[in-house]
């Protein structure tokens, strides 16, 4: 039988320093943003810009919790909110905070926001942290203290790392695949190969066979977001999994979201339809603290209105691996890590000191001067499908007979799975009703359609992502030549950024 190695009284959080790890630096790199995050942006910008009522009907939709615990903001206008990422929000009306009880939270976030000098800043706390979790008596890793709640979750927090919390954000990932479609996509680069792949299964359903830059959108999006078991092909068509493992899925999930943050900034915020339907994804996706009004959260969105994302201050907490069985913790490079490693001892994080500390530190500094406005961005053009993954019912809403026949058989020649769908109310302007999160189907029909200055498009709950309704106004002229489809993206790398300089080669990066 294996000896067991001494046993030592358990250390959550040494006072002196451990020895380095032998994690790879770039899994704790800095450059990271979390979903949570970027949904609260892009709520943000749609609340500032929208009227009271609207706002007040969209913010009335986001789940609200009692979270005890809460500390009161200081008098300088200064929030630290705390953001928990979860991959579903099953067990709501259950457990009464947001999470099935027994799960656990998948990103741990902490923000801290200085309205006056457009300043934001966030640590993110790696979900294996073993800390003392409060209430209990006992340590454990940081995401298991979100199994009574988020009360729970936010004292641990306040007690292990010193930062008062002022306000709770829950967001669901799996309302983030909506948010994509509502954006039109994302375009990300892949400089290898990648897929999903555990023993062979294919389980997020991430397959990408060649390099080169390609618009994702929703469900390859998360499919992307939601790869635990992801592998990179190399020059010599061999595969390789992520050494980050699930660290790694949480460093590309960051990337990905950066970029959709950016791109929520621009122009996809001018379309009152689009900017509708985004917003409506992520009001479905939030739980907040009961203590957060509306009138504050407009305020905080007003302010930021103009924050560039690029200008976000981002930090990790610095740590260092260890194992534990009992309560007894031993980190790497003490006597019993290796031999605990070996018998299977439950892997975890402990905070690397006094790095942590000066982490936190940082994180609540006041800047200097205000961050100048971000610079206008320009977007790439919306997103398009193949005119054969499209199907279009053609209705005739004037008075000219057959001529949803006629239409219909005309998109038919230009690709598209089109059908006669008969008489409809007279309009005067052509419409395109499409599913509620994505507009992408409609958009590439729109193309095809010769009408007057605008076709109107109206999101139909019960569509297909792939299915619209084409409505022929009096304005309707009649159908393109040929219609444009999606091209082969560019395969050139695109130029290094502060957030991308230090990613692994194998990971993908916006473009």
């Amino acid at each position: 039988m294996p000896t067991t190695p001494t046993r030592h009284p358990a250390r959550p959080r040494p006072a002196r320093p451990l020895a380095r790890s032998k994690v790879s630096a770039r899994v704790y790199r800095r450059r990271r943003i979390a979903a949570a995050l970027a949904a609260l942006l892009v709520l943000g910008l749609l609340l500032a810009a929208g009227g009271w009522g609207y706002t007040a009907f969209r913010f009335g939709q986001i789940g609200s919790v009692h979270v005890p615990g809460l500390g009161k903001a200081p008098s300088d206008g200064s929030v630290n909110l705390l953001v928990v990422g979860s991959d579903t929000r099953q067990g709501l009306r259950q457990s009464g905070f947001g999470e099935a009880a027994g799960q656990r939270s998948d990103v741990i976030i902490l923000v801290h926001l200085v309205p006056a000098a457009r300043h934001a800043s966030m640590l993110s706390i790696p979900r294996d942290l073993y800390v003392p979790v409060a209430g209990t008596g006992g340590s454990a890793k940081i995401n298991s203290a979100f199994n009574r709640g988020p009360g729970q979750l936010v004292q641990t927090i306040q007690q292990s790392l010193g930062v008062p919390i002022h306000h709770y954000l829950l967001v669901n990932f799996d309302g983030f695949r909506e948010v994509v479609d509502a954006l039109g996509g994302v375009a990300m680069y892949f400089p290898r190969p990648v897929r999903d792949s555990n023993n062979g299964r294919n389980e997020s359903g991430l397959d990408v066979n060649e390099a080169g830059c390609r618009r994702l959108d929703g469900d390859q999006a998360l499919a992307l977001a939601r790869s635990r078991y992801f592998q990179y092909q190399d020059k010599a068509g061999r595969w390789h999994g992520d050494p980050g493992t699930d660290l790694g899925r949480i460093r590309r999930q960051q990337t990905m979201l950066r970029a959709l943050a950016a791109k929520a900034v621009g122009r996809n915020l001018a379309n009152p339809i689009r900017a509708n339907a985004l917003v409506g994804s992520v009001v479905r996706s939030l739980t907040k603290d009961d203590q957060l009004s509306i009138r504050r959260a407009v305020t905080l969105a007003r302010q930021f209105r103009s924050f560039d994302p690029a200008r976000l201050t981002t930090i990790t907490l610095p740590v260092d691996r260890a194992v534990q069985h009992g309560g007894i913790v031993y980190a790497a490079g003490e006597p019993g890590f290796d031999q605990g490693l070996r018998q299977g001892w439950e892997q975890v994080l402990l905070p690397r000191q006094p790095a942590a500390t000066a982490a936190v530190a940082r994180l609540l500094a006041r800047p200097t001067r205000p961050a100048p406005p971000a610079p206008p961005t320009t977007a790439p053009p919306p997103a398009v499908l193949a005119p054969a993954k499209v199907s279009v019912v053609v209705k005739n809403g004037t008075t000219r007979q057959g001529l949803a026949a006629r239409a219909a058989a005309a998109l038919r020649r230009l690709g598209f799975k089109a059908s006669n769908g008969g008489n409809a109310t007279p309009l005067a302007v052509t419409s395109i009703a499409h599913a509620p999160a994505t507009g992408t189907a409609a958009t590439t029909v729109a193309r095809a359609v010769k009408a007057g200055k605008r076709v109107v498009r109206t999101p139909q709950p019960g569509l297909a992502r792939t299915s619209v309704v084409l409505v022929l106004g009096a304005d309707f002229r009649g159908t393109a030549t040929r219609v444009a489809t999606p091209t082969r993206p560019a395969t050139r790398p695109p130029k290094p950024t502060p957030a991308t300089r230090t990613l692994p080669a194998w990971d993908p990066r916006p473009c």
